[in-house]
């Protein structure tokens, strides 16, 4: 059937420019066609002439290519939708799946550390470190010991306080005594209970200080007074007047004397002497020939204070003075007592 198309195609001869007419028949060609398609399909070759067709897809599309080196090749355009994410198993060279766990907001490999012989190594020490001219040369198990230098170089020592090593300095004071404060000394202050307060001094370099009572309020004295004259404003140690030294007495003052007697009744604790916020001096002395027992602010008995009979007494002065009421008892009734008091 090939042969028959190619004789056909030979008759009709070369087809020329301008009007002209072929006479054939049409039912004839048409069944030659039919004849050649089928050939095509059973695979029989045609052995001259070109075979053009249009490939199609299932839609009835048609199919394009484009010339690639010696080879055609179909023209595909291809719509591939990836996920946002991607899930993904990572495994080692010998093929072992790689595990992670959560930390925080990322995901963090899980990684074993192990030593030289494949043990795995769970804890970490401290260790010793061997530096020659700024190099670390060795590391090995214990506690890292350093020298500390300073920016030219010299070593900074430390010593050990209450279990601590503090660093050793030395604080250069720019400061010359008499002179102008400087912008940095040494300090030597004092605390009002939690701020630190810096010491005050005159132009002598002594300390100048206030004196409050025990509401807060500031104390002030005259500077001077009289020697010889006692006076409640001043708060210098008088005793040199005019160059020449004065002794320096006690204030004076009245001094009541009490002569009394034991309770009526022996063995019985009485009042002697009633008590007394200003006294400053005390005197008590028995008189009797029986021995006495005297206490302060509570009932006396006979393990209190002993004043022995037959003119025996104790004194108190100079800031050690009892003002409280004065007791005593006697093993026997209405034995007399002197008591000096101011």
């Amino acid at each position: 059937m090939g042969r028959q198309w190619n004789t056909i195609i030979e008759s009709l001869g070369p087809l020329t420019g301008g009007s002209m007419s072929i006479s054939a028949n049409l039912t004839d060609i048409e069944a030659l066609l039919t004849t050649l398609q089928a050939d095509i399909v059973d695979g029989i070759i045609v052995s001259s002439g070109t075979v053009q067709s249009n490939v199609r897809d299932g839609s009835g599309n048609l199919i394009t290519s484009t010339t690639s080196g010696t080879k055609r090749l179909l023209d595909v355009s291809a719509n591939v939708s990836l996920p946002s994410a991607l899930d993904a198993n990572i495994r080692d060279g010998a093929g072992n799946l790689l595990t992670s766990s959560s930390r925080g907001s990322e995901r963090a490999l899980s990684v074993q550390i192990v030593d030289a012989s494949g043990n795995q190594i769970t804890s970490f020490g401290t260790a010793n470190v061997s530096v020659t001219n700024g190099t670390i040369a060795q590391i090995t198990s214990g506690t890292i010991n350093s020298n500390l230098r300073d920016g030219s170089g010299n070593s900074i020592t430390s010593t050990s306080i209450s279990g601590k090593q503090r660093l050793d300095v030395t604080l250069a004071g720019g400061g010359t005594v008499g002179s102008a404060s400087p912008t940095f000394a040494d300090f030597v202050a004092g605390t009002d209970g939690t701020n630190l307060r810096g010491l005050k001094t005159d132009s002598s370099g002594r300390v100048s200080a206030q004196i409050f009572d025990s509401s807060g309020t500031a104390l002030t004295y005259a500077s001077t007074g009289t020697a010889g004259t006692p006076s409640s404003d001043v708060i210098s140690v008088q005793g040199i007047t005019g160059g020449t030294p004065l002794p320096v007495r006690p204030r004076n003052a009245a001094v009541t004397v009490t002569a009394g007697t034991t309770s009526g009744t022996a063995n019985t604790s009485a009042q002697a002497l009633a008590s007394s916020s200003t006294r400053q001096y005390l005197l008590i002395q028995n008189i009797s020939d029986t021995d006495m027992y005297f206490n302060f602010g509570a009932t006396a008995t006979t393990s209190h204070l002993l004043v022995k009979s037959g003119g025996a007494g104790i004194i108190f002065e100079a800031g050690f003075v009892p003002t409280d009421a004065v007791n005593v008892i006697c093993s026997a009734a209405s034995k007399s007592y002197y008591i000096l008091s101011s």
